[in-house]
C-alpha cells in the first residue's frame, strides 16, 4: 500500500466546487451551517455527544502528551549537543547526566552529519 500526499489551497471558498464546499465545512464551527450532511453528523456527535466529548478530550490530552514529551526529547538533544560541542565525550555525559547513550551517540551522529 503506497501512500499518497494531496495538498489543498485551505481558504478555497468557492462554494459552486465540491472542494470550495469541502473546505467550508473544515473551517465551519457550527456543524448547523456546514453544507456536507455527513461532516454535520460527525461534527455535531463530536461536540454534543457526552460519548463525543469523552473521546475528543482522550485524544486532545493524548496530543499533549506527545507534545510535552517531544518537548522534553528536544531539550534533552539540545543540552546533549551542547556538551558535545564543548568537548564532552559520550561516556561523561551518560554518567554525568544519565542520558541513555543511544540518545547521546544519536545527537553525535546529527552533529557529524554534513549539513544539507
Amino acid at each position: 500500500m503506497t501512500n499518497t500526499i494531496i495538498y489543498v489551497n485551505g481558504q478555497n471558498d468557492d462554494l459552486d466546487t465540491d472542494l470550495g464546499k469541502l473546505m467550508h465545512d473544515f473551517r465551519e464551527p457550527d456543524p448547523d451551517k456546514m453544507i456536507y450532511p455527513v461532516l454535520a453528523e460527525k461534527s455535531r456527535y463530536y461536540k454534543e455527544t457526552e460519548e463525543g466529548v469523552a473521546i475528543m478530550s482522550r485524544e486532545m490530552e493524548e496530543m499533549r502528551e506527545e507534545a510535552a514529551a517531544e518537548a522534553a526529547l528536544n531539550r534533552d538533544k539540545e543540552m546533549i549537543a551542547r556538551k558535545l560541542r564543548r568537548n564532552w565525550s559520550p561516556a561523561q555525559i551518560h554518567e554525568y547526566d544519565e542520558y541513555p547513550m543511544e540518545l547521546i551517540l544519536e545527537v553525535q551522529k546529527e552533529l557529524l552529519a554534513p549539513a544539507q
